[in-house]
C-alpha cells in the first residue's frame, strides 16, 4: 500500500474522531487566519486550554468576528496544527463546544437574538425572592405568638422572646 494511503487512513480516522466528538474543542476570541505560524497557534491553545498538551483532534475555534468559526486542529502523527477552514460544528456536550438548541419553557435555557443565553423564568424567581425578603424584613419586627399546651395540658400562649418548654 502506498505511503499516501496510510496518511489518508490516518486523516480519515482523525476526521471520524472529530465528527464523533471524541476530542476537545476550545473557543477563543483570537483571530485564527490560515497564515498563523505553528508557534502562534500553540500559544493560543496554551492560553485557552490552561497549558494542556494537545492530543489528536483537539480543535481551536475562533469566535472573533473577522475569523468566525475558523478552525485549527492538532494532528499527533505530524506533531503540528493544521488549518481546517470554516468549522462544521457538532452538538454541544458538557465537555465540548458545539451547537445548542434553546427552549422557551420555564427552567430551560433560552437563546437570545444576540446569541447569549438566559434562564427562562429567572426574573420571576428573583422577583419572588425579593418579595419574600421584603415579607421577612416586615415580619421580623413583629412579635410572633405560638400556641401550645403547658405541662398540665392547658393551652398557653408563647412569644418568640420567651422560652418554649419541651
Amino acid at each position: 500500500m502506498p505511503r499516501e494511503s496510510f496518511a489518508q487512513i490516518e486523516q480519515n480516522a482523525s476526521d471520524i474522531a472529530m465528527l464523533k466528538g471524541q476530542n476537545k474543542r476550545f473557543a477563543t476570541n483570537e483571530e485564527l487566519p490560515e497564515n498563523l505560524t505553528q508557534s502562534e497557534v500553540e500559544a493560543i491553545f496554551d492560553a485557552v486550554s490552561g497549558g494542556k498538551t494537545p492530543v489528536d483532534g483537539d480543535t481551536l475555534i475562533s469566535f472573533n468576528a473577522l475569523t468566525l468559526n475558523y478552525a485549527w486542529s492538532y494532528f499527533e502523527s505530524e506533531s503540528r496544527w493544521r488549518f481546517r477552514g470554516v468549522d462544521s460544528v457538532i452538538q454541544a456536550t458538557n465537555s465540548s463546544l458545539g451547537i445548542v438548541q434553546g427552549d422557551n419553557v420555564a427552567g430551560k435555557i433560552f437563546v437570545e437574538n444576540n446569541g447569549t443565553m438566559s434562564l427562562v423564568g429567572y426574573d420571576a424567581i428573583i422577583n419572588a425572592l425579593t418579595a419574600m425578603q421584603g415579607d421577612y424584613v416586615k415580619k421580623k419586627n413583629v412579635s410572633s405568638v405560638i400556641y401550645g399546651n403547658d405541662a398540665n395540658g392547658a393551652q398557653k400562649e408563647y412569644t418568640l422572646n420567651n422560652e418554649i418548654p419541651i
